[in-house]
């Protein structure tokens, strides 16, 4: 059976709007089996998804039937399909496959490649363009059995982090991994981390934290592990953030932070009924409120914020979702069944969600088709579910919020080069670059008097926004 991967997305401390489905689309590829994998919002009008489509496979000496792996763009507005273009690779069954946008524009694409069995399996990191042509590709060929991808994420040099889980090198069952892969496409580390001799280990969620390293997280068997890495992925730190009375795996499990200076976990214990397990913990990971739920049995899709909290969900007692919006109190405070999908618990993924710049929630995922035995790909955007939280900052930068211009904060020098420093601040302060067109194209944590690298942006001008706490400042910076 297939298993429903939980992820997390973040949204604004906000008043729950109107939800509605936008709309929903489910179409196959050719005349066989496909799936969406990943999803990403170029903009605000424009999606990009990775699929697995049967037709452009064939069968191996050996193993399982194999899949192409294409890239499908969509409207945002009404979710028409604009192209599906065979890329490079195929994969064994339905690759677990993620992408992203870089600061350029391009797409990166991190994806299992299948040999002839789970034990040749591949990884394969390439770079395409916005019409689906390859730019690199980088293969990790050895030393990962059995890969799974589970996010992909930009690094603040123009990089990219993939994060997964593989066969275990260092002891126990199953590892996760981390890698960094160069903007140029070039593997540059890759580090593994493992809960104990005997842990299945499945690794979930990365994002930034606020002290500039990093939190990764996900299952150690029974547990709710969470690790600090360095830029490097070196482990700084590990805690528990959950375990359970009974050696019940828990798949899904993810931690991440909330606002201010909290943190959220979800998993699914895999107990006979299924439980779902939802705490929010304060900044020294003490239990604010949470524990296993009885009646969110079934599949689930989890994501949340400091304010609200969003779970969709697939019950095994009905063939529609649910999507619950629950407050940071752990109250449900609104709910609804969405109108019928054709996600069946017994034979359905929902694999990722976006959110758009508009704060509209798009969905991917594979279906069953109606009347048939085949799988199709399937998009749904349900939108008013609020702007989307920035993880990086401990307050909320979006455009309708006043921000200033000081002569106290310098950038210097002020036409540069490769490195620019930054004075008039004591301590952190978040820092983000935006291209002519207002993309952001370079997010980090800077310190006075360390030189911020900025040799991978092209040459021109570009605008700046730096925050520290409730100050913000806007200028702007020519590179030559």
């Amino acid at each position: 059976m297939k298993k429903l991967l939980l992820s997390f997305l973040f949204l604004m401390p906000t008043s729950v709007l109107a939800q509605t489905v936008e709309w929903q689309r489910q179409f196959s590829v050719g005349t066989l089996s496909s799936g969406a994998a990943g999803v990403v919002a170029y903009s605000d009008s424009i999606l990009y998804s990775v699929c697995t489509v049967r037709i452009w496979g064939y069968n191996p000496p050996t193993g399982p039937s194999a899949r192409g792996i294409g890239l499908v763009k969509l409207k945002s507005s009404t979710g028409d399909t604009l192209f599906v273009k065979r890329i490079n690779a195929w994969t064994g069954g339905f690759s677990s496959s993620k992408l992203h946008r870089s600061f350029e524009g391009s797409l990166v694409i991190a994806l299992t490649s299948a040999g002839d069995t789970i034990y040749d399996s591949q990884i394969l990191i390439q770079k395409v363009d916005t019409n689906g042509s390859s730019i690199w590709i980088c293969p990790v060929t050895s030393g990962y059995s059995n890969p799974q991808i589970s996010k992909v994420m930009p690094t603040n040099d123009g990089g990219t982090f993939v994060l997964g889980s593989a066969l275990s090198t260092i002891g126990g069952f199953q590892d996760w991994f981390l890698m960094k892969i160069s903007y140029n496409g070039q593997l540059m580390w890759s580090q593994r981390y493992n809960g104990g001799t005997n842990w299945y280990c499945e690794g979930n969620n990365i994002e930034p934290l606020r002290n500039g390293n990093y939190l990764v997280s996900g299952m150690a068997e029974r547990r709710v592990w969470a690790v600090e890495v360095d830029g490097e992925g070196n482990e700084v730190a590990q805690t528990v953030m959950y375990e359970t009375s009974q050696p019940y795996l828990i798949f899904g499990a993810q931690t991440a932070q909330g606002y201010p200076k909290s943190f959220y976990s979800f998993g699914v214990v895999q107990s006979n009924p299924r439980r779902f397990y939802f705490s929010k913990k304060d900044s020294l990971y003490q239990t604010v409120w949470g524990g296993e739920q009885i009646e969110m049995i079934g599949q689930f899709y989890a994501n949340t914020s400091g304010g609200n909290s969003i779970l969709i969900s697939g019950r095994s007692s009905a063939d529609s979702m649910y999507i619950n919006v629950i407050s940071a109190d752990s109250a449900v405070i609104w709910r609804k069944a969405l109108p019928k999908t054709g996600i069946f618990s017994e034979n359905a993924i929902i694999n990722d969600i976006t959110f758009d710049g508009l704060g509209n929630a798009i969905l991917c995922g594979t279906s069953n088709k109606p009347a048939n035995t085949l799988d199709e790909l399937f998009f749904m955007k349900i939108s008013g579910i609020g702007l989307p939280y920035d993880p990086f900052a401990d307050t909320i930068l979006v455009g309708n919020r006043a921000h200033q211009r000081e002569n106290s904060l310098k950038i210097y020098p002020n036409p540069g080069h490769n490195q620019v420093w930054i004075s008039g601040f004591e301590g952190k302060m978040g820092l983000r670059f935006f291209s002519s067109d207002g993309r952001l194209i370079f997010q980090a944590w800077v310190e006075e008097g360390i030189p911020i690298t900025l040799s991978h942006l092209p040459k021109g001008m570009y605008s700046y926004l730096a925050q520290q706490g409730n100050k913000q400042w806007s200028g702007k910076w020519i590179k030559e």
